[in-house]
């Protein structure tokens, strides 16, 4: 049996525990068990999607389009963007380009997560806010102040195409998940089922990086080549006779 599909099974078993035992506490304290089950089942099939689509594409679009149609379904959105956020590393790839343009963007796991779920919910966000009026406050302004003194220093050293695209980064990687968590969560149990399903995500992540520990077996090392993609964050770091855990982070630094 190949690597990647050995690994797929000892994912999916050690998903499976953690399910089982958090599915009581999240559902008592937080989060409906149809939410729950939904995005439980969500996680494994796109983790079984990326281990067995044997393209990157094929992968990105089967993600996306199952990430759409269960959105839509979702009343808390946040709560299901965390729930997912550590299913599968974010390997990435760039989307070619036309004319003189040598690629459009890259995208990787956590950008098709952004563009999928919370910018269809920016959108109607955006679209209230404008209605009742609502003005921006010093978060916000620092916020964007931060991005432009980047960009300013971007094209200082790159293109302007280059820059263009890095700003196109800041908004899908840092203005989507703050504005849609700043401005979609509006009450306590919104916050609770938010943060339980960081919590559970984090739990499933914490297991497979002990079992990587404790097994000197990287579990997603190979997942890179099923997809066909080079990915420079999955090599085995060895520390005092020990492999240091990646999970789907890809660096122990970030796991950590």
């Amino acid at each position: 049996m190949p690597e990647h599909l050995k690994a797929l099974v000892v994912i999916l078993v050690l998903a499976s525990v953690v399910f089982a035992f958090a599915r009581q506490p999240a559902c008592a304290l937080a989060m409906a068990p149809a939410d729950f089950a939904r995005r439980r089942n969500l996680w494994f099939a796109i983790t079984v999607i990326a281990f067995l689509a044997h393209s990157f594409w094929v992968y990105v679009i089967l993600v996306g389009a199952l990430l759409l149609i269960t959105a839509k379904r979702e009343q808390n959105k946040v709560g299901l963007y965390f729930f997912l956020l550590f299913t599968v590393p974010p390997i990435g790839a760039e989307i070619s380009g036309l004319g003189g343009i040598r690629y459009f963007f890259a995208i990787d796991y956590l950008r098709l997560l952004s563009l999928t779920i919370l910018l269809p919910v920016s959108l109607i966000l955006r679209k209230h806010a404008v209605a009742e009026g609502a003005k921006s406050n010093y978060t916000d302004k620092f916020l964007a102040a931060y991005i432009i003194l980047n960009l300013v220093l971007q094209l200082n050293v790159d293109s302007f195409t280059n820059t263009l695209r890095h700003g196109f980064y800041f908004f899908i990687d840092i203005v989507l998940p703050y504005y849609v968590v700043s401005r979609s969560i509006k009450d306590m149990q919104g916050f609770r089922d938010a943060l339980m399903s960081f919590v559970v995500a984090g739990m499933i992540l914490a297991m497979i990086g002990g079992f990587e520990f404790g097994k000197h077996w990287l579990l997603y090392s190979s997942l890179e080549d099923a997809l066909g993609v080079q990915w420079g964050y999955r090599n085995y770091l060895d520390s005092v006779g020990t492999v240091r855990a990646l999970a789907r982070t890809g660096q122990p630094i970030f796991l950590g």
